[in-house]
């Protein structure tokens, strides 16, 4: 028996959807390959971000606005300590990236961070900023002996010392 070519159906396809497949395959691996053929950005250097958001300037500026509010009796004391506080968790928090604002001590003991040594520099001034902002000046030397003046002091020494 003979087989008429006439008589095998015919595929159907038209030149226009041949052309259409070929397209959407070359597409695919365009979207596959193109990001193994580029090589990566550069990351950014961390150590140089405080430039990008606010200079150290502005920081101290705000230092200074509070001990300004402070003298003139617009803040009271445990305000301008709160205000302190807030203002070293926000540089650092912008600096390292990372959300210090509701940390406790006991928080700050333990989270890991790639850059220990400033990171150790912020736990120490929100220390320090700790007994004046919340212990009875009465029973707690530290508190006692701790001025808005010297807490303003320790949270620009955070923001001088941060990229030294």
């Amino acid at each position: 028996m003979k087989i008429d070519a006439n008589a095998v159906p015919s595929l159907g396809y038209s030149p226009a959807l041949m052309a259409l497949g070929i397209i959407a395959l070359l597409l695919t691996i365009a979207v596959i390959a193109l990001p193994l053929l580029i090589p990566p950005k550069a990351k950014k250097d961390a150590s140089g971000r405080h430039s990008e958001k606010k200079d150290a300037s502005e920081w101290v500026e705000k230092v200074e606005e509070i001990k300004r509010e402070y003298s003139q009796g617009e803040l009271g004391e445990a305000d301008a300590y709160a205000s302190l506080s807030r203002l070293a968790r926000e540089f650092v928090s912008e600096e390292m990236d990372l959300n210090l604002y509701s940390k406790t001590l006991r928080d700050l003991e333990w989270s890991p961070v790639s850059n220990r040594k400033r990171y150790e520099l912020f736990r120490q001034t929100i220390s320090a900023l700790y007994p004046p902002e919340y212990a009875n000046a009465e029973s707690d030397r530290a508190a006692d002996e701790a001025t808005v003046e010297s807490a303003a002091n320790w949270v620009e020494d955070l923001i001088s010392r941060w990229n030294s």
